[in-house]
C-alpha cells in the first residue's frame, strides 16, 4: 500500500472530529424578548419605526420558521405583530424611536455628502420616513442648506469643476455635469456649482 493512502482506521474519524455546531434556541415570542432585540438594534443604529418594525418581524419569522404546527405558528405570528406595534407606540412616546429626529439627522448628513433634495427624498422614504415628515424636514433644512450648497459639497468632495487642474476642466465639463445630473441636480444648479467660484467658502 502506498504510504500516502489512508487506512480505513485513519480516515473514518475525520468527519467525527468536526465539532457539531450548537443550534440556537429559537427566540420566544414575548414582550421581553422583542424588547431585548429592539434595544440591542437601537444601541447600534438609529432607526425609523418602519425600519425597526421590519427588523423585528424578520426575527419573529426566523423564530417560527421551524414550527411544524401551522396553527401554533400563525397564533405566535399574530401575537408577535401585536407586541411589535405596542412596543413601537411605547418607544415613540419615550423618544427611543422618533422619525422626525431620524430624518433631520439624515438630511444633515446627506446634504454634507452632496445629495440633491430629490435623492434625499428617495432615501428617507426607503428608510420608512412618512411623506409628511420628509416634506416638513426638507422645508426646514432649506434655509441652512440649500440645493446649491449640496451641489457644491458634491463638487468639492468629488473634486469636479473648479477643483480640477485648470488644464483639465474643459475636457471634463460634460462628464462633471453628468455626475451632478445623475445625483438629481438641475442643469442650472450643476452649472453654477461647477463653474462659479464659492465666494463664502474657504
Amino acid at each position: 500500500m502506498d504510504e500516502n493512502d489512508e487506512s480505513p482506521e485513519r480516515a473514518a474519524p475525520r468527519g467525527r472530529k468536526r465539532k457539531e455546531r450548537k443550534q440556537r434556541k429559537p427566540m420566544e415570542i414575548t414582550e421581553e424578548a422583542l424588547d431585548r432585540v429592539a434595544l440591542s438594534y437601537l444601541d447600534r443604529y438609529d432607526a425609523t419605526a418602519s425600519k425597526l418594525r421590519r427588523v423585528l418581524k424578520e426575527r419573529v419569522y426566523k423564530a417560527l420558521r421551524d414550527v411544524s404546527d401551522r396553527n401554533e405558528a400563525m397564533a405566535s405570528s399574530e401575537l408577535g405583530a401585536e407586541l411589535i406595534e405596542n412596543m413601537l407606540e411605547r418607544f415613540a412616546r419615550s423618544g427611543l424611536v422618533d422619525d422626525a429626529r431620524f430624518a433631520k439627522n439624515a438630511v444633515y448628513g446627506f446634504r454634507s455628502r452632496g445629495l440633491s433634495t430629490r435623492a434625499i427624498q428617495m432615501k428617507l422614504r426607503t428608510q420608512g420616513v412618512p411623506d409628511e415628515i420628509v416634506d416638513e424636514v426638507l422645508e426646514e433644512s432649506c434655509g441652512e442648506h440649500n440645493e446649491l450648497d449640496s451641489a457644491r459639497n458634491l463638487v468639492r468632495r468629488r473634486k469636479l469643476g473648479l477643483h480640477r487642474p485648470e488644464e483639465k476642466r474643459e475636457a471634463y465639463r460634460d462628464k462633471d455635469l453628468g455626475v451632478l445630473a445623475r445625483a438629481g441636480f438641475s442643469f442650472e444648479l450643476a452649472r453654477q456649482a461647477l463653474l462659479e467660484p464659492e465666494r463664502d467658502y474657504e
